[in-house]
């Protein structure tokens, strides 16, 4: 997975940048917004221009959010859009999607984007950890040395020194586990724990480190959570030393000191399902160990004690069968066996079983019995050596082989049964080769992801005349504020010529009405500008309903696409599965024109995936020409405001006729009011310069990173098409070798059946020989009867 944020996570951080969504305030928004409006409130505010204080107060509250938003970026990404996106990413990680949370992880360690040092740190640690988990363990070593490279200030230090060198035993990178251990834990740096302790133990045995390894498990004490662990891999090296010892002595008592650590385990209270597993471990061993010392009433006891519901219950019964034989109980081996296949039939052991099931039938003269367990050998296991030797033949294609192992529910292309395939793949040399080229796949995926993303970004930059997405919505949020400024300045003169009109003298109220005649002018200036905005946004839709029409059509195209790359793969699958009357030239012919035509369309299913992307919607767009309204911004707004000012003085001029104390508070809130609009066209004013320069500054930026992304890109596709021919040469050849081993051990288990039956037939011969010759014998002795009843009968006769 991370293989991809590794060479290309600065693409999501664009991609962040250009997301059309509005920019939302920081957590401490309304706790910042109530204590500003409290300080601004007055408490003699008359009641009529509460509700308006309010509103000003979060509008002015909102302006200066936006402002320290945009002002309070390191990356591409504001402290408030950061921190939104961490809490996502921590979701993720504890609901166990490791892989998005590691890319969420990774922007926001890139991207410095995060307020505070305690969020930084913590996504540093998430992002090594959900790497760790997803056993990318040498991207996460890579995580985890920039946590340790900070020192022992950093509260994951320890953690992620741990980690390293966990993930450094696994893979076998012995000089920087021996770094790491001597100068962090040898040196007392980082102070060791029973996680530690064990972490160590478990990276000691990875390295074949055994004495050390023992050395730290013989130190935990009983009421450890990981003593039960510690015990049994304790057991299990002294049977590893035993079968190192050529005195039978020597040997005798190491598998003694195993069975008593094994009796430690189960002693032990189980209190999760982890310790329950190393229990039934710990069984299982205590039942191999009586049985390699010859007491096999006691090994099936231990047996036994594994349930149904355990992970290690076929190997029990596996085990089981022969203590059975050992002790001569012939029926109940055979029930064990009955038990096995019934339960697992596609076992690797069923194999094996199945032929002993024959072997006891005919020792307990069952031979009927016998002769239809062979045969289903015979029969079973017949056709998967015939399939495999027209693999290793080069007569079927073997590359199915290596895309089916992508992913493990496929179904065999030639209806290989799953134990086959498992028994091939579980080979070492197989299985490092497999995941070899499932890696360079999964490569060349992500390459093409990129590429895409590339492709979208540049689309995106296109239709919006190099605007990043973000500083759009906040333009138009900073826009949609300014035009409430103004509304506001209105309502206000409103406000005060209301108050006014049973204040002043009968003959100036008429004046007063003119004035609001020139208010309503003006307002209608402002409600045209709207209307020709609203043409041109008629306009617009028309036309992108016809983009969108577009782009169903091209759906509609894409899902044909997707049909034929079916049509595509399920006749290849045939050529591959050997399912065809052509020869092996036309077979070859073919195949290479259904890969060519493969490849057509896949690159037409990416240009129709383009088509329907929004950035291109967008570009499609920004070719309607639409009639250029007025811009209330700059001159023409100060122009504006400076006539809603001139009108404000001409209504102030009035507040001679009203003197008193109530008269005199209203027009003081009316002009706070009025000081808190003007302050609150500054800070727009400023948001709107900090948007332009951040803007800039974070386009050059973007710019710059998407030109070495692409860069990166195609030095990728060059590496991905040198490795991809090489890998795939090599993994063919290995699956290969790995076909032969495995058809070998099916041809011997049919070779070994086909005998049965033979011994059957022999046993069967043998009988009847046997009875054939009884019956001679006895047929010999009724004549020689007969003879003398004859001679009896013809001497009583001469007489």
């Amino acid at each position: 997975m991370y293989r991809r944020a590794q060479h290309w996570g600065w693409l999501g951080i664009l991609l962040l940048g250009l997301a059309v969504s509005t920019v939302q305030a920081a957590d401490q928004r309304s706790e910042r917004g109530s204590d500003r409006s409290g300080d601004q409130k007055n408490e003699k505010t008359p009641e009529k221009l509460r509700f308006f204080e309010e509103d000003l107060g979060k509008l002015s509250t909102n302006l200066e959010d936006l402002r320290r938003n945009f002002t309070n970026r390191s990356g591409l990404i504001g402290v408030t859009e950061a921190r939104k996106r961490y809490e996502e990413a921590v979701y993720k990680f504890l609901t166990g999607s490791f892989e998005p949370a590691a890319m969420e992880f990774f922007i926001l360690v890139q991207s410095k984007s995060l307020a505070t040092m305690e969020l930084a740190q913590d996504a540093e640690w998430y992002l090594g950890e959900s790497l760790f988990q997803l056993e990318n363990y040498r991207t996460a070593t890579e995580s985890f040395r920039s946590i340790i490279e900070k020192g022992p200030g950093h509260p994951y230090f320890s953690d992620a020194v741990v980690r390293s060198l966990e993930a450094f035993a696994i893979l076998g990178d012995t000089a920087r586990f021996d770094s790491y251990y001597n100068a962090y834990i040898l040196t007392g740096k980082v102070k060791t724990n029973e996680l530690i302790n064990y972490t160590l133990a478990k990276s000691f045995r990875l390295r074949g480190e055994i004495a050390r390894s023992r050395g730290v498990l013989e130190g935990f004490s009983a009421d450890s959570p990981y003593y039960s662990r510690a015990r049994y891999f304790l057991g299990v090296y002294s049977i590893q030393e035993a079968r190192a010892q050529k005195d039978a002595n020597l040997y005798k008592q190491y598998l003694k000191q195993a069975e008593a650590e094994f009796q430690r385990v189960i002693a032990t209270k189980v209190s999760d399902e982890t310790q329950q597993e190393i229990q039934d471990l710990a069984w299982l061993g205590l039942g191999s160990l009586s049985y390699e010392m010859g007491e096999y009433p006691k090994a099936t006891e231990y047996y036994a004690k594994i349930s149904s519901t355990s992970p290690l219950y076929a190997d029990q019964l596996y085990q089981g069968v022969w203590s059975f034989i050992k002790q001569e109980r012939f029926d109940e081996a055979l029930d064990q066996i009955t038990v096995f296949l019934t339960q697992y039939p596609d076992h690797r052991y069923s194999a094996a079983l199945r032929i002993l099931q024959g072997k006891l039938l005919m020792k307990l003269s069952r031979y009927d019995e016998a002769l239809l367990s062979f045969d289903e050998v015979v029969n079973t296991y017949q056709p998967i050596v015939d399939r495999m030797d027209r693999l290793v033949s080069g007569e079927l294609e073997l590359r199915p082989y290596l895309n089916r192992s992508l992913d493990e529910t496929a179904p065999d292309p030639g209806g290989m049964p799953s134990y086959a395939l498992d028994l091939l793949y579980s080979a070492d040399p197989v299985h490092r080769a497999v995941e070899a080229w499932q890696t360079l796949q999964s490569e060349r995926q992500e390459l093409e992801d990129a590429e895409r993303t590339l492709r979208e970004i540049d689309l995106a930059l296109s239709s919006s005349g190099n605007t990043l997405g973000s500083f759009t919505a906040a333009r138009s949020q900073l826009t949609s504020s300014q035009a409430n400024l103004l509304v506001m300045r209105t309502q206000l003169i409103e406000q005060e010529v209301n108050y006014l009109r049973s204040r002043v003298p009968s003959a100036s109220r008429q004046d007063l009405s003119s004035l609001l005649t020139e208010r309503q002018l003006l307002m209608q200036s402002l409600a045209a500008a709207g209307g020709a905005s609203s043409q041109d946004a008629d306009r617009l839709q028309v036309y992108d309903e016809q983009v969108r029409e577009v782009q169903i059509r091209a759906e509609r195209l894409l899902y044909q696409v997707t049909e034929a790359e079916a049509s595509a793969r399920s006749t290849l699958s045939q050529l591959d599965a050997g399912n065809s009357t052509l020869d092996a030239q036309a077979t070859r012919e073919t195949r290479a024109k259904l890969l060519a035509q493969q490849q057509e369309l896949a690159d037409l299913r990416l240009r129709l995936e383009d088509m329907q992307g929004e950035a291109m919607r967008r570009k499609v767009m920004r070719t309607v020409e639409v009639a250029a309204g007025p811009v209330d911004t700059g001159a023409a707004r100060a122009q504006l405001i400076a006539r809603l000012d001139s009108l404000r003085q001409k209504v102030a001029g009035y507040r001679r006729y009203a003197t008193g104390v109530d008269d005199t508070a209203f027009f003081s809130a009316i002009d706070r009011l009025y000081g808190q609009l003007d302050s609150a066209e500054r800070t727009a004013a400023s948001a709107s310069g900090v948007l332009a320069t951040s803007e800039k500054q974070e386009m050059t930026m973007v710019l710059s990173l998407l030109e070495l992304q692409r860069k990166r890109v195609a030095d990728l596709r060059s590496d991905i098409l040198v490795r991809g021919t090489q890998t795939e040469q090599l993994a063919l050849e290995i699956l290969q070798d790995g076909l032969e081993d495995t058809r070998d051990q099916f041809r011997n288990s049919v070779l070994i059946a086909d005998k049965g039956v033979v011994d059957v037939y022999w046993v069967r011969k043998q009988q009847l020989a046997e009875n054939m010759e009884a019956l001679l014998i006895e047929q010999s002795k009724v004549m020689e009867e007969m003879r003398l009843q004859y001679r009896i009968i013809e001497e009583s006769l001469e007489r």
